[in-house]
């Protein structure tokens, strides 16, 4: 069984405290072409009042989400903290049954997002940061850094796919941005990969995607100051030899992307060593 989740936003507010549209996380079904969702369902048990940029991932058997946390506070505006929980195993992965501790940095206190769970089997980390690489361990609760010089020049580079293991390296599919025009933002896609050391070996020197304003919104955009064009990757699934990547298009549409794992590997370049 393939599964994918989503934000659903547009929702009525559940409270006059809370400005704007409520966002919530659903998770859905998908067939073996990726062509048909089905089974649409909230998932509860979410850290609110808005939920959004859901990750799914495999640890020790069990599924488990990572998702941002925000909450409109009068005074401070938007506040966006990090959530990473188990899911219901009994097949419905519709409820979150387990709740992490996730402080780091600044979480809980301002604002972070788009950290990249992932798993070995036995260990549960996260990456904090790509530019310098940060990996966090949660069992642990140390942290590694690599200070590298790979060369992105699209923007400061932020978490996407929670990592895979392939070919010999964890690899994940990343986004930035460029400011392109007053109140608006052009996202980039991008790949990295590192080995078990925790050290950053290879990066793509140009982009996979770019986004554009060919693919359309679902909001009208003469009456809306925010319309960045958006190519945002969520989950990547590796299989006979190729990868498939869900993203994010425009804060409209849900998206997939395939390609081979050779064209993939043609565009991760060794990143030079650092002095």
């Amino acid at each position: 069984m393939i599964r994918m989740t989503y934000r659903r936003h547009g929702l009525a507010d559940a409270s006059a405290a809370i400005p704007g549209d409520r966002s919530e996380v659903v998770i859905c079904d998908l067939d073996e072409q990726l062509e048909k969702p089905t089974n649409h369902r909230v998932i509860s048990g979410m850290v609110g009042p808005n939920s959004e940029d859901a990750r799914l991932f495999m640890h020790a058997g069990v599924p488990q989400i990572a998702y941002t946390a925000a909450e409109y506070r009068k005074d401070a505006g938007w506040i966006c903290h990090l959530e990473c929980g188990a899911l219901a195993p009994d097949g419905s992965w519709d409820s979150v049954v387990f709740h992490r501790q996730t402080d780091y940095g600044v979480n809980r206190i301002f604002m972070e997002k788009n950290w990249s769970w992932f798993s070995d089997g036995t260990n549960l980390r996260f990456v904090y940061s790509i530019a310098p690489l940060v990996v966090f361990d949660h069992g642990s609760r140390n942290p590694s850094i690599h200070r590298h010089m790979a060369e992105w020049v699209f923007g400061v580079p932020h978490g996407g796919t929670p990592p895979i293991w392939a070919d010999g390296l964890w690899i994940s599919f990343c986004h930035s941005y460029r400011i392109c025009a007053k109140n608006k933002r052009q996202y980039f896609l991008g790949a990295y990969a590192f080995d078990s050391e925790m050290k950053l070996q290879k990066f793509t020197r140009w982009p996979i995607m770019a986004g554009s304003e060919a693919e359309g919104f679902i909001f009208n955009t003469t009456s809306s100051t925010w319309h960045p064009t958006v190519v945002f990757p969520c989950g990547a699934i590796f299989e006979k030899d190729m990868w498939t990547v869900s993203i994010g298009v425009n804060d409209s549409w849900c998206g997939m992307i395939q390609f081979h794992r050779d064209w993939l590997n043609t565009l991760l370049q060794p990143v030079p060593v650092s002095g």
